[in-house]
Order: structure tokens, then C-alpha cells, then sequence
């Protein structure tokens, strides 16, 4: 056997760990977000509220921006980093403006957000705008968390779909690379 017939086995050898791996983490994900839409009402009834109130000891700041690809909410324990991370798809109307975009001049007074399965959601909000002392408060139902949760498990069933058909893709290379191993290698 040549060096270049090895060089070639040990390539193709690669090539195929490679795409068994890649399979295998497309299916491990395609079964980790069916579980998460199935257990959705599930999440839903087990939501945890977090609380952020700002005292002597706690400067929240809420930051955001409303450009893509990073479109984000965050709740910033001053001088420490950031405590919570929610997407900015439902609040691009009143917290993630154009006005505040990647600027830290809204000081939270108060900030409750509901947790549901792997997604955050604003319940309520206080702040105080420190450029012009203007206050705004904003709140949401339980009715538009419960409407915004929906929206995010509706969208990733798309997400799914697109997931399962890589997946047998991915499965169908598997297969065949399986089936003519000896002539896939040489």
C-alpha cells in the first residue's frame, strides 16, 4: 500500500466519523425538541417567576438590541454581567427600540419575568430613563405570555421539521456509507 492510498483510506475514514457524528448530534437534537413540544403545556404549568428588584446593593440596567442576528432583552446586574437573556421577537415594539438600541441608560426599579421550559418572558417592567428622568412601566397578562410561549413552540415545530429532514439525510449517508464500507474506504 502507497503513502497516497493511505493518506486516501485515513481521509474517507475521517470523512465518515465526521458524518456519523454530525448524524448523531441531528438526531439527539431532533429528540430533545420533540420532547420539548410535546412537554410544552407541561413547561407551561410549571413556570417559575423570577424576580429582579434594585437596591443599594442591586443596579439592574436593562439593555437590548433589536438587531439581528443577536435580537436580545437583558437584564445587567451592574458592573457584573448580565442575569437573564430574553429574545427581543415579542418586544420590538416596547423594549427593544430603536431609541434604546445597545444603550445602557434604562435603570430598572423592577423587573419580573416568567421562566417557561428554555424560554423567558417579561411579566412586568420598571425603569427609569437616566438621559431625560422619564419612568415607564410596562406589564403583560398572563394571556400574552401564555399567546408568546405558544408562538415560540409553534415555530419550533418548523424548526423540527427542517431538523428531522437533515436527519434523514444524514441517516441515508449513514446507511450507505455502512453498506459499501469496503468500497467507500478504497
Amino acid at each position: 500500500m502507497t503513502m497516497h492510498q493511505t493518506i486516501k483510506k485515513v481521509f474517507r475514514l475521517s470523512l465518515a466519523i465526521c458524518i456519523f457524528v454530525i448524524t448523531a448530534a441531528l438526531v439527539i437534537t431532533c429528540v430533545v425538541k420533540a420532547e420539548d413540544i410535546l412537554k410544552g403545556t407541561e413547561a407551561y404549568q410549571s413556570r417559575k417567576v423570577i424576580q429582579f428588584d434594585t437596591d443599594a446593593n442591586h443596579q439592574y440596567i436593562l439593555m437590548s438590541n433589536n438587531q439581528r442576528p443577536d435580537q436580545a432583552a437583558l437584564i445587567v446586574l451592574k458592573d457584573q454581567g448580565y442575569m437573564a437573556k430574553l429574545s427581543c421577537e415579542h418586544y420590538l415594539a416596547t423594549v427593544c427600540t430603536d431609541q434604546y438600541n445597545l444603550f445602557s441608560t434604562r435603570y430598572l426599579h423592577k423587573a419580573t419575568i416568567q421562566s417557561i421550559g428554555n424560554y423567558f418572558y417579561f411579566q412586568n417592567l420598571q425603569w427609569i430613563d437616566i438621559q431625560n428622568n422619564q419612568s415607564t412601566s410596562l406589564t403583560w397578562s398572563q394571556q400574552d405570555i401564555q399567546q408568546f410561549y405558544q408562538n415560540d413552540i409553534n415555530n419550533l415545530k418548523y424548526i423540527l421539521g427542517a431538523l428531522i429532514l437533515f436527519s434523514f439525510s444524514g441517516l441515508y449517508v449513514c446507511y450507505r456509507i455502512l453498506r459499501n464500507f469496503k468500497t467507500f474506504i478504497h
